[in-house]
């Protein structure tokens, strides 16, 4: 009898998902929903208006015009007036606030004398993003008091108005951030989220997908075809779906108004080789274990640290040696280097290639994977 070819496996596989309601949740509407989740998630973009409590112990005018310079900076907005630092902290432990600040009792003296006050912050460290909105915040609403106090000590003193603005403020940079602007949060994570969202919803359905074969007791029969066209066959209809759905991450970019610099082609040709990348590395997983449960516990350990190992929020310069190497057996770290290459500094396609063809590397995984792929015993069918 003569063995099913490539596209008589590829027919069977989509007939087999069309009756699988799980699998054809992790192809469809299951990433469509986690995505949207994402995009909703982040879709304010920028920092504002966090909640800040405010101990003012002073009580002076210049203290209350600190207080205000810190209500009008972009990020805070002071909600509270705690009677006291204890229930500050309390209300601050209680997570009623993002911050807590505290004015000292001799602030305007201080000041009046020259001498630095000790204005204290009190914030959650867990919360890095509130932590630094808070620290520029401070900075914001002391270098606004600082600039009045000197302006109006040089006036009292006789200074013209144009000589008295520049001794407040003699030194203005200019800061202009590359390829983030408007320094958006969302611009800075939902770039490296989306793709290691995309690689476990990638590798779960994969690995579903073959150990649904021993499940339904059609392991043998699918091998019927050869390892290799068995595989492929299998494989192949996952990875034209999830590379549509990697590609639709892109249209992110369009909806919010980001910025796409480099090569469209380029980056769904880096989707497609991270896709077939991931089905051989699905493979790999469940031939050995040959059991879905395990084999989805080692998926998920495998591709859980992804957004952590990308590069983007950690240096990866400055990873330890088992990181940078757990990084490199990802395909998604791959992809990611290609995506902010093209992303922000639209680079030719030689800066590319060599990302590219680490994704080419997985493929050197296939022939053990082939060797796994054979028949079992009806006994360990069905598990």
């Amino acid at each position: 009898m003569a063995r099913p070819g490539l596209w008589s496996t590829v027919r069977r596989e989509v007939g087999a998902l069309g009756r699988d309601r799980w699998q054809l949740a992790l192809v469809s509407w299951l990433p469509v929903l986690l995505f949207l989740c994402l995009w909703w998630i982040f879709s304010a973009g920028l920092v504002t208006d966090i909640e800040v409590s405010v101990v003012d112990l002073d009580g002076s005018r210049l203290s209350r015009t600190f207080v205000r310079a810190l209500d009008a900076t972009p990020a805070l907005r002071v909600a509270h007036h705690p009677g006291s630092v204890l229930e500050g902290r309390r209300a601050l432990s209680n997570a009623e606030t993002g911050a807590l600040i505290v004015i000292p009792y001799d602030f305007q003296t201080r000041v009046s004398k020259g001498l630095k006050p000790n204005v204290t912050a009190f914030f959650n460290g867990q919360f890095i993003l509130v932590g630094k909105a808070v620290k520029v915040a401070l900075a914001q609403a002391q270098g606004t008091v600082a600039a009045t106090v000197d302006a109006a000590r040089s006036l009292a003193g006789g200074v013209p108005i144009p000589a008295a603005a520049g001794a407040a403020a003699p030194l203005v940079p200019q800061i202009t951030p590359l390829f983030n602007v408007s320094m958006n949060y969302a611009l800075f994570l939902v770039p490296g989220i989306l793709p290691s969202l995309w690689q476990v919803i990638m590798i779960v359905g994969m690995v579903n997908a073959i150990g649904r074969e021993i499940r339904e007791d059609t392991w043998n029969r699918w091998l019927e075809a050869g390892p290799l066209r068995a595989f492929a066959g299998k494989m192949l209809p996952y990875v034209v779906i999830y590379s549509a759905l990697g590609g639709s991450t892109l249209l992110f970019y369009r909806v919010l108004g980001w910025p796409v610099r480099g090569s469209w082609t380029i980056l769904l040709a880096a989707m497609a080789l991270t896709a077939v990348a991931t089905a051989v590395m699905a493979g790999a997983l469940y031939v050995a274990v040959r059991d879905i449960p395990r084999a989805l516990s080692l998926a998920a350990a495998y591709t859980a640290p992804s957004f952590a190992f990308l590069g983007v929020t950690f240096p990866l310069n400055n990873m330890p040696p088992l990181a940078r190497l757990w990084r490199t057996l990802i395909p998604v770290c791959h992809y990611m280097d290609v995506q902010i290459l093209e992303m922000s500094r639209a680079a030719p396609l030689a800066d590319t290639l060599p990302h590219l063809g680490a994704l080419l590397v997985f493929l050197g995984v296939l022939p053990l994977v082939l060797l796994r792929l054979v028949p079992v015993p009806r006994e360990e069918a069905g598990r």
